[in-house]
């Protein structure tokens, strides 16, 4: 997480978009950074020395600013915010007409005898594991605290280096459920790859993205509907729609439990 060197200096939600970035801003650096935000209209048409002047500093300190974001160039990161700004104001202008529109086009693609049977899937298991990584770990820390506490046996893996090296459950007749906005993770398709044909364990894919790799490696799936947004090469689309295939099986888990 970006710290400002000096008090004084508020960074705004600009800073979201650069998850990869982890070493202190100086004051200078600071300044320029949100120069850049009240100037995200306009970024095309800024150049280094101008933004260099502006802010009365160097153009090595707006090179070495792009350094700590993890971005390779000034030419590059304008690139990067002209995207931010872009998708600021479709998001602006149309996040509650779309968010509306996926809701609703979930839970009609998530019919209740569809949602009915993938909530058999959680019954009588031995271990259930729930893989997830990046903004979707919050999405599978809700579900592993509320199959724990319906009394399932489950563990959320979301450590990028366990996942990698992870090569089979260690208990027979176990439930895999795979979490991803994307369905296209590197790190999640090549465990589904490398597990899926162990006859001791079924493999479910929770996903917003339709037809993606992960839903087809997987013995079973649910997908939800979002609009993509991706900056940066991170993944930022919506995850409410994951939240409503948890909740859906969530609840139709406690309707066949308490019915048996």
């Amino acid at each position: 997480m970006i710290k400002v060197e000096r008090e004084g200096i508020k960074l705004m939600d600009l800073i979201k978009y650069f998850p990869k970035a982890n070493q202190e801003l100086t004051y200078a650096e600071s300044l320029i950074f949100n120069y850049l935000e009240q100037n995200l209209p306009t970024i095309g048409s800024l150049t280094i020395s101008k933004i260099a002047e502006e802010n009365n500093v160097s153009t090595t300190t707006v090179v070495r600013l792009c350094k700590k974001l993890k971005i390779d160039s000034f030419s590059k990161l304008k690139f990067v915010l002209e995207d931010i700004y872009n998708q600021r104001i479709t998001g602006n202008n149309n996040s509650y007409a779309e968010i509306e529109r996926n809701f609703t086009q979930t839970v009609k693609n998530n019919a209740m005898p569809v949602i009915e049977k993938i909530s058999l899937l959680l019954k009588n298991r031995t271990q259930i594991y729930i893989f997830a990584i990046g903004l979707t770990k919050a999405c599978g820390d809700y579900f592993e605290t509320a199959l724990q506490q319906l009394g399932l046996n489950c563990s959320l893996i979301s450590d990028q280096q366990v996942i990698w090296n992870f090569e089979r459950p260690t208990y027979s007749n176990s439930l895999a459920i795979f979490l991803s906005n994307s369905g296209e993770s590197e790190e999640l398709i090549s465990l589904l790859k490398r597990i899926n044909k162990n006859s001791e364990l079924t493999t479910l894919s929770v996903v917003n993205s339709p037809n993606s790799q992960l839903e087809n490696l997987a013995d079973f799936s649910l997908n939800g509907y979002v609009t993509p947004i991706s900056i940066n090469k991170s993944d930022f689309s919506p995850h409410f729609s994951l939240i409503l295939l948890i909740d859906l099986l969530i609840q139709n888990y406690i309707k066949i439990d308490n019915a048996l």
